[in-house]
């Protein structure tokens, strides 16, 4: 992504009109839940199996599973679900993301929302995080992306998506609620 796009895509997600965050965001407890969203970036074939065990514990689970990723070109899929993406053309020089895939995604009330990528740069999800209809976003600790999430995982420095999936998946099945 050029430096000029990439500039107005964290000036856009900063704006008042995406930070206004809609619906009522709350934890629920992981066996009541039925709709389970997951935005995901991964660059290479170690995290791709990771990405693809997570797919088979929700679905081991009976949940649905939607999934979006940011397309860096990947030529042929290596994920084991179907999954929807967006790419760098998608995104307006202003920094504003113009595709219906990604507004469909945003619309659906997720149960919850997990946010799997370990990547530092990841602005263009934080557009689709701040406007999504989740009950519930997980992702990895953002110290200044608090306002996000509604629960996040802080990793050592040396651990992966693998951690950060497992992390993730015990402390939302952990919740319980009478």
């Amino acid at each position: 992504m050029n430096a000029v796009k990439k500039y107005f895509l964290e000036r856009h997600n900063q704006s008042p009109k995406v930070r206004d965050l809609e619906g009522e965001r709350h934890t629920l407890n992981y066996e009541d839940t039925e709709q389970i969203g997951v935005l995901f970036l991964t660059r290479n074939e170690k995290m791709f199996r990771f990405i693809n065990r997570f797919y088979e514990k929700i679905k081991a689970d009976g949940k649905s599973f939607d999934a979006l990723t940011f397309d860096y070109d990947i030529r042929q899929s290596p994920y084991i679900f179907p999954y929807s993406f967006f790419k760098v053309q998608d995104i307006s020089l202003f920094g504003k993301i113009k595709s219906s895939v990604v507004e469909e995604f945003i619309n659906k009330e997720f149960d919850y929302l997990y946010c799997v990528t370990v990547e530092p740069d990841i602005d263009m999800f934080d557009q689709i995080l701040a406007r999504s209809k989740a009950k519930c976003r997980v992702g990895n600790y953002r110290e200044d992306k608090s306002d996000l999430y509604e629960m996040m995982i802080r990793l050592n420095g040396d651990e992966d998506i693998d951690k950060l999936i497992a992390q993730m998946l015990k402390r939302t099945q952990a919740i319980r609620y009478n």
